[in-house]
C-alpha cells in the first residue's frame, strides 16, 4: 500500500501490517513465500532499528535516573550527589544504545552463520537474500527487549539500586578508572537484580521462536527441506544461547 494511500485509509494500512506480523510470527513459511524480493534493504535495517529502540528504552531511562545522583559540574551539585567527569556521565547515559549496536550485531553473526552453514546443503541463494531474511527472523527478539526495558524500569523505580546519599564503594567505583568502566560498573549492578536476572533468563525462550522462523527463511532462500534448515539454524542460536547463559551465570554470581 502506497503512502497516499496509508494516509487515507489508516485502518487498512495498520490491519494489513498487523495480519503480515502475525504472518511472519505464526506461519513464516507462507510469509516468506508471499514476501515480495526487492534490491532494497531499508525496510530491514528499520525493523533491526526498532529492535534495538525497543530494548534501549528502559536502559537509557535507568541512566537517566543514574545520573539524579551524579553531577559533571561541581557547580550545578545538589545535596546527595557525587561529581564526576563529564565523559563518565556521557557514557551513563547514553550506555542504552549499545541495544541497538546489539541488534545489527547479531544480524551479522545469524546471516553469516545461517549462510556458511546452509552452503553445505545447497549453494542456491545470495549472502544478500540471506541477510533480508534473517533480519525478519530476529523479530521475536522485540519481545526480548521489550521484558528487558520493563525489569530495568521496575528495578530503578524500586530505589534500591543506588540510595542517596551514594554508598562509598559505588562512588569510588564511578569515579575511578576509565569512563567506560563506570557505566559498566553501574549496569552491572543493574544486572546482578533478580528482576534483570529473571527477565534475561525469559528472555531466550524468545530466540527459540526466532530460531522457527529462521528455518523457514533458511529453506526458502537455499531451496532445502526444513527439516535440514533447523539443523543449519540449531548451530548459531546454541552458540548464542550458551553464550548468553554463560553472561547471565556471571550476572547471577555462579561463574
Amino acid at each position: 500500500m502506497s503512502v497516499s494511500a496509508a494516509v487515507r485509509n489508516p485502518r487498512a494500512f495498520v490491519g494489513g501490517k498487523w495480519n503480515r506480523f502475525k504472518m511472519l510470527l505464526l506461519d513464516p513459511d507462507r510469509f516468506f513465500e508471499e514476501k515480495a524480493s526487492t534490491d532494497r534493504i531499508w525496510n530491514e535495517v528499520i525493523v533491526l532499528l526498532i529492535i534495538g529502540l525497543v530494548g534501549a528504552a528502559g536502559i537509557l531511562y535507568v541512566g537517566q535516573e543514574f545520573m539524579s545522583n551524579f553531577v559533571t559540574n561541581a557547580v550545578d551539585r545538589s545535596q546527595g550527589q557525587v561529581v564526576i567527569a563529564g565523559e563518565r556521565g556521557l557514557r551513563i547515559q547514553v550506555y542504552g544504545l549499545r541495544s541497538i549496536v546489539g541488534a545489527y550485531v547479531l544480524w551479522g553473526f545469524f546471516t553469516l552463520g545461517y549462510y556458511a552453514l546452509s552452503w553445505l546443503y545447497s549453494d542456491y541463494g545470495s549472502l544478500f537474500e540471506t541477510a533480508k531474511l534473517t533480519a525478519w527472523t530476529l523479530v521475536p527478539v522485540v519481545f526480548t527487549n521489550l521484558v528487558k526495558s520493563i525489569a530495568a524500569v521496575v528495578v530503578i523505580t524500586q530505589e534500591t539500586l543506588i540510595e542517596s546519599p551514594v554508598p562509598t564503594e559505588i562512588e569510588d567505583e564511578v569515579k575511578r578508572g576509565a569512563a567506560g568502566d563506570s557505566a559498566s560498573y553501574l549496569y552491572g549492578l543493574l544486572y546482578e537484580e533478580p528482576i534483570m536476572l529473571g527477565a534475561l533468563a525469559v528472555g531466550l525462550v524468545f530466540f527459540i521462536w526466532s530460531g522457527y522462523i529462521a528455518a523457514h527463511a533458511v529453506a526458502h532462500i537455499r531451496d532445502i527441506p526444513v527439516s535440514d534448515a533447523y539443523k543449519v539454524v540449531a548451530v548459531p542460536l546454541v552458540a548464542y544461547v550458551l553464550w548468553s547463559i554463560n553472561n547471565l551465570l556471571g550476572h547471577a554470581g555462579v561463574l
